[in-house]
């Protein structure tokens, strides 16, 4: 009876498994690819680090958000919700915080791309099919690279992800709470990266055309919910109106300028930070804000060139189906080929997109109930028009592409044109050969600087130095050459170095906070000060030349000083605990303990882990409770 009972068990399992094959086994190859690459990818100098344009400003906002600054002094560029998911991750994993934010961003799609696998199989789709769509969502090889980058990009596949299916659910039963909860993916998508607001847009119009005006008020409503208490708190706290993102009309002039080329060519460095500045006195001479000039910048081109103007929208239509991931600022296209899985995997994207086009042919021709799928391509579609096309703003765009892509599996007739995905493969090789190459410049100073916080001073010279000859960032490879010479005790080539890079860029203050810092060393305490006092008065953030300055004038026993300048860094910078412990030392020399007690104690509850703010925060401590 007993053999009986277990061979019944056994059967009833394994027809289990046999009739859920295509849900758990898509899953199962999306955890092992995504372990896959992880191990490819850690042994890249990049895994630890949050490196590169943008990924190192989401990563130090979010450690101001752990330290408790959770409104910057001035309204962030990007739009917030990112940084704070960041923090959140630090706090739970604080020691491997970057590896685990990728390790995160890669399994969140797994679970959305489930829900709208499911919601599919609900509208009618076969086991197989939803199959296939399910390993397209959580397989395709571009996607993991970009999951598993420090971007928004990485955060706003799943919340496009949901915000798809209940909109589809919405659509299938006329209910409100799918409509609701597709509006509150919606605004997370919004709060995550600005252009997940022309989906939203794109579902209200079309809402507004089919009169469906329940829906339209329960979409928005969700939307609403979360963006109005944001742009509220915001505008509160900066005394003016503040949108979600700041640099919208930026990116809209950078895809919109007479050097554009429909991707993100001007990348940062030298030149980048000049447009800004000149902007920014443009600005402040026409008491206007910056993006305002930078929205009439992109209406100027229009009017003065309209048909080089129609020419790069038409380009950039192009390229957002390009087989290849553009590469942009903070996207070389070497970087992107890092990992055999995605280098050989990349080649499917032609296909995908074939299949994508048949499946909107089939959703315009029949399939109406697939609108949503077509509007998020759509809307992001559109998104790159205005701005530049990047491997990261169509990511929000891929859940719909492969939802058009299944339908055009579905409806091909594989016995007469299984060819042609194929030639679709073969017709993309010749545009990936150059690609690959892409970026090396970009991606050697990435390189070397990690090779530097590594402390592998050889490697990173090397990777530094060649950078240094074709990348225009001199406050950046310069001064990190200039840092390796400190290492290794050569200050002469180290005063050399942060000398060129003072001179080619004498407006950025990273080079003379580095030449003070030196001078100090070498007791040139007069040269140093006025190199502190230049780098203080450059640039929108103080703090760390503050910090060092004051740390000048405590070795010189200047401790009011000390104190006026720590305090400075600390005002700019509450959320670096350095800052705290050089004012707890100062505050310490002037004889103010329990200030110093204080501040030691904060710089501790910033970075615990780190052995001398504990010790400067127990000795305070004892140093207290001896003299009470």
């Amino acid at each position: 009876m007993d053999e009986r009972a277990q061979a019944g068990k056994f059967r009833t399992v394994s027809r289990l498994l046999q009739e859920n094959f295509w849900w758990w086994f898509p899953l199962l190859l999306g955890i092992f690819a995504r372990a896959e690459y992880l191990r490819e990818f850690s042994s890249s100098p990049l895994f630890s680090f949050a490196l590169g344009p943008d990924v190192a400003e989401y990563d130090q906002r979010a450690r101001e958000i752990l330290g408790g600054v959770l409104f910057p002094l001035r309204p962030e560029e990007h739009a917030p919700l990112y940084s704070f998911f960041l923090a959140g991750v630090y706090r739970f994993f604080p020691w491997a915080p970057v590896p685990a934010a990728r390790a995160v961003t890669l399994l969140l799609s797994l679970p959305a791309s489930f829900v709208l696998a499911l919601e599919l199989y609900r509208n009618g789709w076969k086991r197989s099919l939803c199959g296939w769509f399910l390993a397209g969502m959580v397989l395709l090889p571009n996607l993991i690279y970009f999951q598993a980058e420090l971007v928004p990009a990485s955060l706003l596949f799943p919340e496009m992800t949901l915000a798809l299916a209940f909109l589809l659910r919405a659509c299938r039963t006329g209910g409100c709470v799918p409509a609701f909860a597709s509006g509150l993916f919606c605004g997370l998508g919004v709060l995550t990266h600005g252009l997940a607001f022309c989906f939203l847009a794109a579902v209200s119009t079309a809402a507004c055309c089919r009169k469906k005006w329940k829906h339209l008020v329960c979409v928005l409503c969700g939307a609403l919910l979360l963006l109005l208490p944001v742009i509220a708190a915001k505008s509160v706290r900066y005394v003016q109106l503040t949108g979600v993102q700041s640099n919208a009309a930026f990116l809209v002039w950078l895809g919109n300028n007479p050097q554009a080329k429909g991707y993100c060519n001007l990348a940062p460095g030298q030149k980048l930070r000049q447009v800004r500045r000149e902007t920014a006195q443009e600005a402040k001479a026409r008491q206007v804000s910056p993006p305002r000039v930078w929205l009439e910048k992109a209406g100027a081109f229009w009017k003065e060139h309209p048909w080089k103007g129609l020419v790069l929208l038409a380009r950039k239509a192009v390229y957002f189906f390009h087989p290849n991931e553009l590469p942009s600022g903070a996207d070389p296209g070497i970087l992107i080929c890092q990992t055999d899985y995605v280098f050989w995997g990349r080649s499917v994207v032609p296909a995908v997109f074939l299949l994508a086009f048949i499946g909107t042919w089939e959703v315009v021709r029949r399939r109406r109930e697939y609108l949503p799928a077509l509007l998020l391509v759509g809307a992001f579609w559109i998104g790159t028009l205005l701005t530049f096309s990047c491997g990261n703003f169509r990511m929000g765009a891929w859940p719909g592409i492969l939802v058009l892509a299944a339908l055009g599996m579905d409806a091909m007739n594989w016995k007469r044109w299984w060819s042609l995905p194929a030639l679709a493969v073969l017709l993309s090789l010749p545009f990936s050969f150059p690609f690959m190459a892409a970026g090396k410049i970009e991606a050697a100073a990435l390189w070397g600087e990690a090779a530097f916080r590594r402390g592998n001073f050889d490697l990173a010279e090397d990777l530094l130095a060649y950078s240094a000859r074709k990348l225009n960032d001199p406050p950046r490879t310069s001064c990190l050459l200039g840092r390796i010479a400190e290492e290794r005790g050569d200050l002469l080539t180290a005063e050399k170095w942060y000398r060129d890079a003072a001179e080619a860029e004498p407006l950025h203050p990273e080079a003379w906070m580095r030449l003070g810092m030196l001078y100090g060393e070498k007791t040139r305490y007069h040269e140093a000060e006025a190199c502190f006092e230049r780098a203080m008065m450059l640039g929108n953030d103080p703090s760390q030349a503050a910090c060092n300055y004051g740390l000048l004038q405590i070795r010189r026993e200047k401790y009011e000083d000390a104190k006026r300048l720590e305090s400075t860094a600390v005002y700019y910078a509450p959320a670096d605990p350095k800052n705290w412990n050089a004012l707890g030392i100062a505050e310490f020399c002037l004889g103010n303990h329990e200030k110093a007690s204080l501040a030691f104690r904060r710089a501790q509850a910033l970075e615990p882990a780190n052995p001398g703010y504990a010790a400067n925060a127990e000795a305070a401590r004892r140093f207290c409770k001896e003299r009470e």
